[in-house]
C-alpha cells in the first residue's frame, strides 16, 4: 500500500486508503494516524517514518535523516525543554524558545562555529558548551563542573591567571587555577585537608571547607 504513492496505510483501521496528499484540511490530514499537516505549505503530507526513500525525506522541511532512518526534526518534535533534551539528537535553546538540533549531531566545524550553544573540540567533533548542559549532566563531561548556580567550563582549563580570576567559581592559588574549595563537596575534616596544597581549609565555627586566604592569589 505505502509503496503506491497514490495510498497509505491507515494503522488504526489496518486498511489501504486515500494518499496524505488528498486531505485538503489539518482536520482531515490529522485524522489519518499515518498523516501529518504542515502550516507553513498549508498541506498534507506522509509521516517522516513512513517516507518511501530518504530522498523523500529530506524535501519535507519537517524530517532529516537520521543514520539510515527519516525523523521529525527537533524544532517539530518537542515543544517543552525536558522533552527535548531528553532525546541525544536534540537540545532546547532556551534563549529562542526552541528544540534544535544537538551539537553532537553537527557534523560541519562551520555550522558548530556558527551555533552559540556549541565549540569545536581538539578532535574537531562538536560539543555543548558547558553553561549550556542542564546541571545533572554537567559531571558527565569532564571539561565542565559545577559553579554553584549552572553547569560552568572546568577552572583547569583556564588559559591565563586574569582568566582565572574573573570566574566566579574559581580561584588561582600555586601558579595553577581550581575550583573554590566550597564548590568542591569536600564534607569532612580528612577530605578537606587532602585539597590543602589547592587552597583550602577546614572551618571548625561553620563545619565547612573553606578557601584559605593566605594562599590566594589576589586581584592586580
Amino acid at each position: 500500500c505505502n509503496a503506491d504513492t497514490a495510498c497509505t496505510f491507515d494503522v488504526a483501521r489496518q486498511v489501504c486508503s486515500t494518499s496524505c496528499e488528498s486531505a485538503s484540511t489539518e482536520v482531515s490530514c490529522t485524522a489519518k494516524t499515518t498523516c501529518k499537516w504542515s502550516l507553513a505549505t498549508s498541506s498534507c503530507s506522509r509521516k517522516c517514518y513512513l517516507k518511501l526513500t530518504l530522498a523523500d525525506c529530506t524535501k519535507d522541511a519537517q524530517c532529516t535523516v537520521s543514520g539510515t532512518t527519516c525523523v521529525v526534526k527537533c524544532e517539530y518534535a518537542y515543544t517543552s525543554p525536558s522533552t527535548c533534551d531528553a532525546d541525544a539528537r536534540c537540545m532546547y535553546d532556551a534563549a529562542l524558545s526552541v528544540c534544535q538540533p544537538s551539537c553532537a549531531s553537527i557534523a560541519s566545524p562551520a555550522q558548530c562555529a556558527a551555533n552559540k550553544m556549541c565549540k569545536t573540540t581538539a578532535a574537531n567533533t562538536c560539543e555543548t558548551r558547558c553553561r549550556f548542559l542542564p546541571v545533572s549532566n554537567c559531571s558527565s563531561n569532564t571539561n565542565c563542573e559545577f559553579d554553584g548556580t549552572q553547569c560552568a567550563d572546568s577552572c583547569s582549563l583556564t588559559a591565563s591567571k586574569s582568566e582565572c580570576m574573573s570566574q566566579a567559581h574559581c580561584m588561582y592559588v600555586n601558579n595553577s587555577c581550581t575550583r573554590q574549595c566550597e564548590l568542591k563537596q569536600l564534607t569532612t575534616p580528612s577530605t578537606c585537608a587532602q585539597a590543602s596544597s589547592s587552597g583550602c581549609k577546614w572551618d571548625d565555627f561553620t563545619n565547612q571547607c573553606v578557601n584559605d586566604c593566605s594562599m590566594l592569589t589576589l586581584a592586580e
